[in-house]
Order: structure tokens, then sequence, then C-alpha cells
């Protein structure tokens, strides 16, 4: 058990570490390059979405509009002469329920004519008997002012519909033709299992987690080169030197290292914020423009909101996910900041950040792979080492899939290995400091820890 001078020690060794901070962060923040890639990717993130809501709902297409076709020519040769294709009109799509069907001669050529000469809008359906079932083309009178997409359009959905052609020569009524119309959905459920899926939910819950793990990924790996670039800038030049005076070598790391965690943080916060206000704009534009194409957004939002009840998706969830994505995120500074602290010039850095890639690959893989898998019992695992923590909890934790209590154990792993990282870094800097030669090997750099 340690005595109180011990602890009185470990807080020592920390002393004057927010001086360090206050000085890498405005160093950090004030850098040109920091404050334009914010803003830039910023101003993207806004404005992406709104233009990609503008491109996916603004009246795509004729087909979301009601089709100009006012008339269709059935040239019928096949076995259903008598067959009443005006019952197409019954199928509950409001786009074609106008069209005035006609009985045409049956040569084909004529009824071009006769349709030609009666309409602008106009089409001729011929209909043939086929080897199985019927032969149906639909064809543009010349001159026609139905464009070659709406007469496709017509098309496809004279195809879905035919059904109500062949009924008609049945002793069917009309509600009855309704009835055997309608298409039904066939569900599995298991007994004393509740099955009700939620499909914004479950689409989130498929994304989410991708989207996490690559976001942190991109993080780790962008960050991670700035930690490097900082600690060989700064045992280049004079500022260490000026910086050790006053703090000991672990306030040192801890300082920068926390500095740069925080801009990244601040950074990440500003675009998350930018690409909710931008989707917020887009689906407010799309609302105000186009209320049909509403309807589906609303209905994935509204299963959204049905599920913010429960753990998953809650405010809770969203700020604990948060908390773990900065926490994770550390971690890897850290890490960065032991291999950094190894390095003593220009040329030592590539080497040791292609190690520190190498790990954060294989962590990301490792989680991202059985993730998308069935071995819940190794996802458990791997919840709780810190390493593949940072990739899989934010997520889980956020979708449901842990529960608050089980994040925070896992929280408290990840940050007790983050301190003990930083305490190595601090212990590695300090050794580093007048180390002339080649990056020691592991074997030595224990070595030397174990003496020091």
């Amino acid at each position: 058990m340690k005595t109180e001078g011990e602890y009185s020690h470990m807080k020592s060794i920390f002393n004057g570490w927010t001086k360090v901070f206050r000085f890498t962060f405005m160093q950090n923040t004030s850098a040109r390059a920091y404050r334009i890639t914010t803003i830039v990717l910023g101003l993207l993130l806004f404005v992406i979405p709104v233009i990609s809501f503008q491109l996916a709902f603004q009246n795509k297409d004729e087909k979301e509009t009601k089709s100009t076709v006012d008339t269709v020519y059935v040239c019928d040769n096949s076995s259903l002469k008598t067959a009443d294709y005006s019952l197409v009109n019954n199928s509950g799509n409001e786009l074609y329920s106008h069209i005035d069907y006609r009985q045409a001669v049956d040569d084909i050529s004529a009824a071009v004519d006769t349709a030609g000469n009666n309409s602008n809008h106009s089409l001729v359906l011929y209909v043939e008997n086929a080897q199985k079932g019927f032969s149906i083309s639909v064809v543009r009178p010349e001159g026609s002012k139905v464009t070659e997409r709406e007469a496709d359009y017509f098309a496809s959905f004279f195809e879905d519909n035919f059904i109500y052609v062949l009924v008609s020569k049945t002793a069917l009524n009309s509600a009855q033709l309704h009835e055997i119309t309608w298409k039904s959905a066939v569900t599995v459920n298991t007994a004393g299992v509740n099955t009700n899926k939620n499909i914004g939910v479950e689409v989130l819950k498929v994304t989410v987690p991708v989207l996490l793990s690559i976001t942190i990924y991109m993080m780790i790996l962008l960050y991670g080169q700035t930690i490097f670039g900082n600690f060989i800038a700064d045992k280049a030049s004079k500022v260490m030197e000026t910086l050790l005076v006053a703090v000991s070598s672990y306030a040192l790391v801890f300082g920068k290292l926390a500095a740069i965690c925080l801009s990244a943080v601040i950074q990440f916060s500003f675009w998350i914020i930018c690409l909710i206000l931008g989707l917020s704009a887009g689906i407010f534009i799309t609302g105000q423009q186009n209320p049909q194409a509403m309807a589906g957004i609303n209905q994935f939002l509204q299963s959204i909101k049905d599920a913010a009840g429960s753990d998953a998706f809650s405010i809770h969830s969203f700020v604990f996910a948060f908390a773990a994505l900065v926490l994770g995120f550390a971690l890897f500074c850290m890490v960065a900041g032991v291999l950094g602290s190894l390095a003593g010039k220009t040329d030592d850095a590539q080497p040791l950040m292609g190690i520190f890639t190498v790990i954060t690959v294989l962590c990301y893989l490792v989680s991202f792979v059985n993730t998308g898998g069935n071995n819940e019992q190794l996802i458990r695992i791997l919840r709780y080492i810190p390493f593949t923590a940072a990739f899989i909890v934010p997520a889980d934790v956020f979708v449901g899939k842990m529960t608050i209590w089980e994040g925070i154990l896992s929280l408290s792993i990840t940050l007790i290995s983050s301190v003990i990282i930083a305490v190595v870094a601090g212990k590695i800097y300090n050794l580093m400091i007048l180390y002339k030669g080649n990056v020691p090997k592991a074997k030595d750099l224990l070595r030397m820890l174990k003496n020091r």
C-alpha cells in the first residue's frame, strides 16, 4: 500500500502540467492550418447534406408527378379480348388512375395511327398470347408528347398491375378484386420472443457502429501524426529545454497530450454540429419544397423517437457514447505519446509512426470484423480490452447493446490504462532527453526503465 509520501511524489511529478497544456493548446488551435481545416471541413459537412437532400428528393422525375398519359389504346390480339382494362385504375396508384383505356382495332399499325391522330398524350398497349402467359408491348405514336421515360414508367406500372385485367375475366366484384390483389406481409416469429422490429432503429444499429469505428480510426491516425510531429518539433527546438526547467517530463508529456486531445475533440465536435445542422437544414428545405418526399423521412425519424425511451439512442446514451469515444481516442493518443517520446530525431519518426499505424489498424480490424459476427462471447471480451474497446464501446452503448453500467466498467479500464500509459510516456521522455543514437530496442528500453 502506498504511503502518503508516495502519493505526494506522484502528485508533484505532474505539477505544472496545466502550464504545458495551455501553451500547447494555444499553439495548436491558433495555427492557421488547424483553423482553416476546421472551418472548411465544417462548411462542407453542412453544405453536402443540404445538396444531397435536394438531389435525392427534388421531384426527381416525371414519375413523382401525375402522368401526362391520358389515353391508352388497347390492341388486344390475345385471349383477353373481352377483359376490362380500365380496372387497372383501381390499383390505388393515383398517378395513373385517370387514364382512359379504349379498345382499338386488331392491327397494331392502325391502332398507332388512331392514337396519334386522336391525342398527343396517348399510348398503344399491344397484347398477344405467348408460350407462357402474355406478351405486352407499349408503343409511343410518332410525335407523341409522352416521353420515353414516361412510357417506361407506365409499362412498369402496368406490368405490376396486369393482374387486374386477368381477374376481370372472372365473376369477382370490385371488393373481392381488391382483396385478392392486396399484398400480404409474411413474418417469422419465435414463441415467447418479442420480434417487433423498428426499421429506423435496426438501420441505425447497423450503420452507427460502422460509422463510429471508422471515425475513431481516422481521428487516431490523423492526430497520431500530429503528436509525433509535435514531439519531434519540440526536441529539435529550444522549447523542450525551456519547459523542462519549469516542469517535470511527466507533466510535460501529460500536458501536451491532453492539449492535443482537447483540440482534436473540439474540432471533431464542431464538425459533428455542422453535420447535424446540415442534415436538419436539408430535411427542412426538402419538407418545404417537396412534402410528399418527407413521408419516408418522417417515418424514419418517428421510429427513432419511438425508440428514444429505452437505453438505445437516448440522451444519456449519446453523452456516454461521446465520453467513450473521447477516452478511447485519448488512449491511443497516449500510445502515440509513448512512441513519440522514443523519437530523438526526424528520421526516427517514420518507423515509429509505422508501428503506431500497425497497432491502430490491427485493433480496428479485430473490432470491426468481430462486431459483424455472431461470437457474442468474444465481443464481450473485446469490450473490456482498452485497445479494442475504443472502437466498439461508443457504438454499443449508443445503440443499446451494452448497459450503462457495463459501459462504466469498460471506460474505467480504459481510463486507468490511459493514465498508466501516460506515466510510461513521461518516463520514456525523461530517459530519451539526453539519449543519442538509434531508437533503443524493446528489451533495452525495458532494462533502462527498470534501472531508472
